[in-house]
């Protein structure tokens, strides 16, 4: 291995951690549920980094967020299976936390280096820390078990390769012994223009829908870009 494939690794690898952390405390800090809700759909326009948006503020999750302001990140839900925003009429999906997997929950960012693939995350990287035999997952997806030496032992991750896209989602694991109140879910993340990435977070349960819920999320997202 020459010294720029070992660099290119070691600098995806730090990217993969960062995103592992991320994902932790995504998880165990970000409240499922936010007051202040809007069932308001005029837009806002703000950047997020150099990128100009234009989101109904029904999307928007947070009520400091509702405005022209420029932000480092924004977080967003979407309605599922209707990408639509919060509204009264489906405002008990959102409300509600036995219902929670009737929402996506979006945040958009900025990274410091770009995104890598997901095709060169899952074999240049994730492979190297996979532990046992892989099974069959719902929707032709794959699942796979991290080492406990890897820093994922409590996750697990799905993908499949369909022509030249690849799907991967990190999912915590059902640990019989976890607590209850932690909801099983899952994080795909897609990149953007600018260094922007979007992390989608949505239930477990959904991904038997994983196809249905990356590519409504890509359109929706994409759709949010102000011309």
């Amino acid at each position: 291995m020459n010294t720029s494939t070992k660099i290119i690794i070691l600098a995806l690898g730090l990217i993969v951690v960062t995103f592992g952390m991320q994902f932790l405390l995504k998880l165990y800090t970000d409240p499922i549920h936010v007051h202040g809700r809007s069932a308001d759909e005029t837009p806002v326009q703000f950047l997020v980094g150099d990128t100009k948006f234009e989101v109904p503020q029904n999307f928007i999750r947070i009520a400091a967020q509702r405005n022209s302001n420029p932000k480092d990140r924004i977080d967003l839900y979407f309605h599922w299976p209707s990408f639509s925003g919060y509204s009264m009429s489906n405002s008990n999906d959102f409300d509600n936390p036995n219902t929670q997997e009737r929402v996506l929950f979006v945040t958009v960012e900025r990274l410091d280096n770009a995104l890598p693939p997901p095709g060169r995350r899952l074999d240049g990287l994730y492979r190297r820390f996979f532990e046992g035999n892989p099974w069959r997952g719902p929707a032709g997806l794959l699942g796979q078990g991290f080492s406990a030496s890897s820093g994922y032992a409590n996750e697990e991750l799905y993908y499949a390769k369909e022509g030249d896209a690849t799907f991967i989602a990190r999912c915590l694991k059902n640990n019989e012994d976890s607590s209850d109140s932690i909801r099983r879910t899952c994080l795909y993340d897609f990149a953007l223009e600018g260094n922007l990435v979007a992390t989608v977070r949505f239930d477990k349960s959904l991904l038997e829908s994983w196809r249905e819920v990356s590519a409504g999320a890509k359109r929706k997202v994409m759709g949010m870009l102000a011309l």
